[in-house]
């Protein structure tokens, strides 16, 4: 993702942020946001998906484009300051993982939670037949670190994963994803999934932490 498309994604994110665009508003179109920031409108349209991604904004078809209702990832710049869908934005969020994913699935494992296995085949499942699909595929990845998080039974993590997980996903799907890498990442889940199963904490961290790793290894 290019200088341009962090340049609007800035620009929109300061917008809600400072209520100017407020929940329910209708948002600039395309054009005029375009013409303003000085900018293709290829662009805009990128950046705004962004925000849909991480469900703070919402299109309505022949509509226009809208401010959400409150949820915690209107606000995730007060949690995540100044942090965009760009390679420098990915970077400090997968650095921040690199200490958070080994802990979150420690968490959640020693929680005991029943159902932590069950959900997480469930999910992997899915990949498998989405893999030749990307916005699915990373839908479904999202929602396997964001299972392990709701079953950490901490709640800071849980809203940080929110973000974080929307955040690094999209520039993965947009940026690096191919079949044959999405085979790689339905692989490295598989051994995360197996130390769940076995209930092994450290060796689920360590898989974890080398998941964060092999990602970074590809930008």
């Amino acid at each position: 993702m290019n200088n341009n498309v962090d340049k609007v994604f800035n620009y929109i994110q300061e917008k809600i942020s400072t209520k100017e665009w407020d929940i329910g508003d209708k948002i600039a179109s395309e054009i005029p946001l375009a013409k303003e920031l000085g900018v293709s409108r290829s662009v805009v349209r990128e950046a705004i998906k962004g925000f849909v991604a991480l469900k703070i904004l919402s299109r309505v078809q022949g509509g226009g484009t809208y401010v959400n209702s409150v949820n915690s990832n209107i606000y995730f710049n007060d949690i995540i300051p100044d942090t965009s869908l760009g390679l420098s934005g990915f970077l400090e969020v997968f650095e921040v993982r690199k200490a958070l994913d080994p802990l979150t699935i420690s968490l959640a494992i020693k929680e005991g939670n029943t159902h932590l296995l069950s959900d997480l085949m469930l999910i992997v499942e899915k990949m498998k037949k989405c893999k030749d699909m990307n916005k699915k595929f990373y839908e479904c990845v999202i929602k396997f670190h964001q299972k392990i998080a709701d079953y950490s039974g901490n709640k800071l993590l849980i809203k940080l994963y929110e973000v974080m997980t929307q955040l690094t996903e999209v520039y993965i799907r947009r940026n690096i994803s191919t079949i044959e890498y999405n085979e790689k990442i339905i692989d490295e889940h598989e051994k995360i999934l197996k130390q769940v199963e076995e209930e092994d904490v450290e060796v689920a961290k360590l898989y974890s932490l080398l998941y964060v790793e092999k990602v970074l290894s590809k930008v």
